[in-house]
């Protein structure tokens, strides 16, 4: 049992899975295990949030990367089979990148998700999902510089990432900050 335990489920979103507009090698299998995940683990989480790029049509976070996760598209909607266990569990969702001009990798650029994280008693957070060198990444960074006390990890079994070279980056980058890699079994 995972009592004071957070689960972070970041951006599984359809633009991030294969025949997204930025699809993600692997996405659809991380979607598929996440929620197997989430099906063994009913009653094991203190909490359970789900982030999602959220972006307007026009931002300058396009000048960077293809138009993705548009709010209101079907890019942004969850990847099934999520989805529906979002829905059926109640699962909180906080929004991010709905500013203009901001790139938004990090769940926590959006309060809402350390307000949550800060209404419990936690002392693990665990974070998965789409893309690691990306935005599950600096999810997990912010959550040990905001929440130095907790043991922080990423399930790497349960996110895909990008490019080979970002990921080697973000795999020091989390390493240096004592964010735990971990496998989710």
């Amino acid at each position: 049992m995972k009592e004071r335990c957070a689960l972070i489920i970041v951006d599984v979103q359809n633009d991030f899975c294969e025949g997204g507009a930025l699809a993600v090698d692997g996405g659809r299998q991380v979607a598929r295990r996440i929620d197997e995940l989430l099906q063994k683990s009913v009653g094991d989480y203190a909490l359970i949030v789900a982030t999602r790029d959220w972006h307007p049509a026009e931002t300058s976070h396009f000048d960077t990367w293809p138009s993705h996760c548009v709010a209101g598209t079907f890019g942004a909607e969850f990847a099934e089979p999520l989805a529906s266990t979002f829905e059926k569990r109640g699962v909180p969702i906080v929004s991010k990148g709905a500013e203009p001009d901001s790139d938004s990798y990090s769940g926590f650029s959006n309060e809402e998700l350390e307000r949550l994280l800060r209404a419990d008693d936690l002392d693990t957070i665990e974070v998965c999902g789409l893309a690691f060198d990306f935005c599950v990444g600096q999810t997990a960074l912010d959550a040990k510089r905001l929440f130095p006390d907790a043991r922080t990890s990423v399930l790497r079994d349960l996110t895909a990432s990008v490019a080979a070279e970002s990921e080697a980056d973000m795999e020091q980058e989390l390493t240096a900050a004592g964010v735990a890699i971990v496998a989710s079994v």
